[in-house]
């Protein structure tokens, strides 16, 4: 075939998607999947792969990281903004990331789903990066931990937003609970 048989056609103009990755960042990601692999290694090359892809095709899109370490605070960390380019430093950010304290993961949520809201209209996509394990040193593990992520993802679909939850786990049994987001295993 020659090059001459080849149709190509470049389409340029605005996206109407705003998508945002949430990475959870717990202690528990410094946990070994196998002998060259632990969860945090997944979560910074997932970063990469998806901060790489959407660069290269011209999305609107934001990369954070999170971890709690008391009731109130939650720790972000704005890896990328969304008015902010992709480039050397926001790869070194993503190379940067360590497994922080705890998961209040329906605190993550609520404030990444903030962060969409504020983009103005188009379609709007939270994308949860996490090991599916809710945990606090106070009662927020178990059920109450699982109602809390169940009422932020509530919320995620009242105000709009399409939400998928990516675990890093073979048995994430505490996130199939909410049932809600659509869950796709690791």
């Amino acid at each position: 075939m020659s090059a001459s048989n080849l149709y190509r056609e470049l389409r340029s103009g605005d996206r109407d998607l705003f998508c945002l990755l949430l990475a959870d960042l717990p202690l528990s990601t410094d946990t070994w999947i196998d002998d060259n692999h632990r969860i945090i290694d997944v979560i910074r090359d997932s970063l990469f792969l998806f901060g790489e892809c959407l660069h290269a095709t011209g999305g609107r899109f934001s990369l954070y990281g999170f971890s709690t370490r008391k009731r109130d605070p939650i720790r972000v960390h704005a890896i990328k903004r969304f008015d902010e380019h992709y480039d050397d430093r926001v790869r070194g950010r993503i190379h940067a990331i360590k497994p922080g304290h705890y998961t209040r993961l329906g605190a993550g949520i609520r404030y990444a789903s903030q962060q969409l809201i504020n983009q103005g209209n188009g379609k709007r996509l939270l994308l949860v990066l996490t090991d599916g394990k809710p945990n606090y040193l106070d009662q927020y593990e178990g059920q109450y931990g699982i109602e809390d992520m169940r009422q932020a993802v509530i919320s995620t679909l009242r105000a709009g937003l399409i939400t998928f939850c990516v675990t890093i786990d073979k048995k994430p049994t505490t996130i199939y609970r909410i049932s809600l987001a659509r869950v796709i295993t690791w």
